[in-house]
This record gives structure tokens, C-alpha cells and sequence, in this order.
């Protein structure tokens, strides 16, 4: 896990990843593969709207996001507050296959966070709205609230999962 500070390290780490999945594609078509073999990589962007203020970081996403996925690279993205950005550039929007929004101030920011409104319209816990390539509009969905406790030992389990692995 990388947890990137500064502009330039979120550059230079999303730049790391397009080569990382160029070197999938590459290994793809030396081997004749049809589908990728390797593991998933998820590459986990927490405050989206910080990273799109660069235009290398929004380069290498757009590369990640239409290309990622045939090589097992997936980008997930989080945001906690669209309003205080322009919102996720819609030639980046439609290449996430999966849009989830839950509770937005207002119907501005829920067309900047998940391109549709209905979010604003949302209980503050408890629901959200699911958008995929399959559906025509965004289905509503409600979200069972684990405890704390449970977390912590879905947590240790995987980390005791991982070493036994090892």
C-alpha cells in the first residue's frame, strides 16, 4: 500500500502504473494471450478531484481507464465532496464501469460526482445509487452498516489469509 503526499508523487506512481499495465499488454501479445493471466491490481484514488488538477495524472488515468481493464488493472476512485472540483471530465466518466452515489448536498454535485442527479434526494446514511454499462438509469440500493467490531475482523482474517498464502 502507497499512500502518495505531493502532486508529483501521484504523477510519477500513475505513471509507474501505465507502464506497469503496458508491460501486461506486452507479455499478452509476446504470449498470445487472449486474456491476461496475472492478478487484479486495483489502484485506489481517494480525494479524485485533487488528483484530476494535474494533466499528467488525468493522461495517465484516461490510459488506466480505457486500457486497464483487459490487463487486470482497475482503478477505484473516491471523492468526498464534487462541489469543491469541477466534477470527473466525462471522457474519464465513461470508462468507469461502475458509478456508486450516495449522499450529495445538491443536484449540481450529483451530476458532478456520478454524471446523473437523484444522489441530493438520498438519506445521509443508509443508500445509494448504482450506475453500470447494463442499466439504463441508476438503480437504488440500500447498504447494511457492518459495526466496527465486525470490520476489524473481516480485516484480520484477510491479513491472516494473506500470510498463511505466503
Amino acid at each position: 500500500m502507497l499512500v502518495q503526499k505531493s502532486q508529483e508523487q501521484i504523477d510519477r506512481l500513475l505513471q509507474k502504473a501505465v507502464h506497469f499495465m503496458e508491460s501486461r499488454y506486452r507479455d499478452m501479445q509476446r504470449n498470445r494471450w487472449k486474456e491476461c493471466p496475472y492478478y487484479h491490481v486495483f489502484i485506489i484514488c481517494d480525494e479524485f478531484g485533487q488528483i484530476l488538477r494535474s494533466h499528467k495524472a488525468v493522461s495517465a488515468l484516461d490510459q488506466l481507464l480505457r486500457l486497464g481493464r483487459a490487463a487486470r488493472v482497475h482503478v477505484i476512485a473516491a471523492n468526498q465532496n464534487a462541489a469543491r472540483t469541477n466534477g470527473c471530465p466525462s471522457f474519464l466518466r465513461v470508462n468507469f464501469t461502475c458509478q456508486i452515489g450516495l449522499h450529495c448536498v445538491d443536484k449540481i454535485a450529483s451530476r458532478q460526482a456520478t454524471g446523473f442527479t437523484g444522489c441530493e434526494l438520498l438519506l445521509l446514511y443508509g443508500y445509494c445509487y448504482v450506475m453500470t454499462p447494463a442499466l439504463l438509469k441508476p438503480e437504488l440500493y440500500e447498504i447494511e452498516k457492518v459495526p466496527d467490531d465486525e470490520i476489524k475482523k473481516r480485516i484480520e482474517a484477510a491479513r491472516k489469509a494473506q500470510l498463511e498464502r505466503r
